[in-house]
C-alpha cells in the first residue's frame, strides 16, 4: 500500500502503519541487549509468519503481543526491512535515487560537506509522505546507533544494511537492482576483479550512506512518533537545509 493511502487512513496522520511503529519501539528497547541488529537473519518461517499476519491488519492495528518476543528480535529486523522493500516504490523514490546519484557524479568520490547537502536537498524535494516516514526511519537507527559500543551496529553499519531497502541504485543491471531490492544487506562486491568502475561506484555508494547517516543524526530534533502533525513536520525538516538553493548550483559557482 503507498504511503500515501497509508497516511489518509491512520488516526495520527503518520505514513507508517501502527504496526511498524511498534516493531520499531519494540527492537530499539533490545539495542542495548542484542548484537548485530539487521546484520543477523531471522528465520524465513517465522519472518513470512509476522508478513502475512500484518498484512491482515489496518493501519491502526498494533501487532499482535505473540510476534514480539525475545526469540524473535532478529526475524522482527528483517519483517521491518521487508516492509520497506515491499513498498510500491522506494522511500527515495525512483526520481529523488536517479537525481541523488547524477548530483554525486559531479563531485570527487570522497565524503566532503557537500555531500551532505546534497542529502538534505535529497530529503526536501521528497514527496512529504516519504520524508516523514524516512525521519522516523532515521530516528529509529539513530537509537540502535546510539548504543553500537554494545550491539556493534554504528551509524555506518546500520546505513550498510538499509541502503537496499530504501534507495535505488540505477548503476546496476536490473537483475542487480531487483536482487539488492530483496536482500537483507548489500552483496559484498569484490574490489580484486571488479576494476576502477566499481572502486568509484563503491565509493559513491558508500557517500551516500555517510551523507545519510549525518543527516540522521539531527532527526530527533525533527521527529517524534507522538507529533506527527504533517504541517508541522514539513516546517521542522526545512531546518534541515541550510541553503535556499540546489547545492550544486552552489558547487558550479564556486567552480
Amino acid at each position: 500500500m503507498p504511503l500515501n493511502i497509508i497516511q489518509s487512513k491512520t488516526e495520527d496522520g503518520s505514513p507508517l502503519p501502527r504496526f511498524v511503529h511498534d516493531i520499531m519501539e519494540y527492537i530499539e528497547g533490545y539495542a542495548h541487549l542484542t548484537e548485530w541488529l539487521f546484520r543477523k537473519n531471522g528465520v524465513k518461517g517465522r519472518i513470512e509468519e509476522i508478513k502475512d499476519c500484518c498484512s491482515e491488519l489496518s493501519p491502526n492495528n498494533p501487532i499482535p503481543p505473540h510476534l514480539l518476543s525475545e526469540s524473535q528480535i532478529f526475524d522482527l529486523c528483517d519483517a521491518l526491512k521487508l516492509f520497506f522493500r515491499s513498498l510500491p516504490e522506494c522511500l527515495f523514490t525512483n526520481k529523488v535515487s536517479s537525481l541523488l546519484q547524477n548530483w554525486l557524479r559531479e563531485l570527487p568520490p570522497t565524503y566532503s560537506p557537500k555531500h551532505f547537502q546534497i542529502a538534505q536537498y535529497s530529503i526536501l524535494i521528497l514527496p512529504a509522505e516519504n520524508r516523514e516516514a524516512l525521519l522516523f526511519l532515521l530516528r529509529f537507527l539513530c537509537g540502535i546507533a546510539r548504543h553500537s559500543n554494545i550491539n556493534k551496529m554504528n551509524s555506518l553499519n546500520l546505513a550498510t544494511c538499509w541502503m537496499p531497502s530504501i534507495f535505488q541504485f540505477f548503476n546496476s543491471q536490473p537483475l542487480q537492482q531487483k536482487q539488492q531490492r530483496q536482500n537483507s544487506t548489500i552483496p559484498l562486491l569484490s574490489l580484486e576483479n571488479g576494476g576502477n568502475g566499481i572502486r568509484r561506484r563503491l565509493m559513491r555508494r558508500k557517500t551516500i550512506e555517510i551523507s545519510l547517516v549525518n543527516v540522521g543524526g539531527i532527526t530527533n530534533l525533527t521527529t517524534t512518533k507522538e507529533n506527527t502533525s504533517p504541517t508541522l513536520q514539513n516546517k521542522q525538516v526545512v531546518k534541515l537545509s541550510e541553503t535556499k538553493k540546489n547545492p550544486l548550483q552552489e558547487h558550479s559557482n564556486n567552480g
